[in-house]
């Protein structure tokens, strides 16, 4: 799996080839790179190093389908080689998807797309640090604030220890456009 990091830099250089490409049909014969391509993909390495501490891993975690044979007795079951009823249940959920989302409080709020949690019977929320809050085990872990389905966002909830923040990415001013 690739870190939020990889992901940005892969994006600065997807931008940049893109760039690339618009450019050449400008001047195929120019070797090296115009030196406006060269600030563009300064510019987007620089967001990326400034986002990275604020970006998270979610996995979108599902139990296992459900039971093809609800009717089956115990003997069957154990002669087919198929968990008990009981077993059924308590099943962990399995990774079912990944999106990816961002701080946008240090008290531990992120925002996602509602897509990347629709679903979900456990959550996973990975730090750029590497620690994961996954409400499979704990069920406090990750908590789902609130989703605006119209708009595909999600706001979710990681606890934190006391005095503990994150760091948070913050909007832009809008009327400053």
């Amino acid at each position: 799996m690739k870190t939020p990091i990889q992901i940005l830099k892969a994006m600065a250089a997807y931008a940049t080839l893109l760039c690339g490409v618009a450019l050449q049909a400008e001047s195929p014969t120019a070797a090296t790179p115009p030196p406006r391509l060269i600030e563009l993909q300064q510019d987007f390495s620089q967001v990326a190093e400034k986002a990275f501490p604020a970006v998270v891993v979610i996995t979108n975690k599902r139990r296992a389908g459900g039971d093809l044979y609800p009717n089956l007795s115990p003997e069957m079951r154990f002669f087919f080689g198929l968990p008990p009823a009981a077993a059924r249940s308590s099943r962990m959920p399995v990774p079912v998807g990944r999106g990816s989302g961002f701080f946008i409080r240090p008290d531990g709020h992120l925002l996602t797309n509602y897509h990347v949690i629709k679903g979900a019977d456990a959550l996973e929320v990975k730090l750029s640090s590497g620690q994961t809050f996954d409400n499979a085990s704990d069920k406090a872990a990750v908590r789902i604030v609130g989703v605006d389905v119209d708009s595909d966002l999600a706001v979710l909830k990681i606890p934190l220890k006391p005095g503990e923040t994150v760091t948070a990415l913050a909007f832009a001013d809008t009327s400053a456009l």
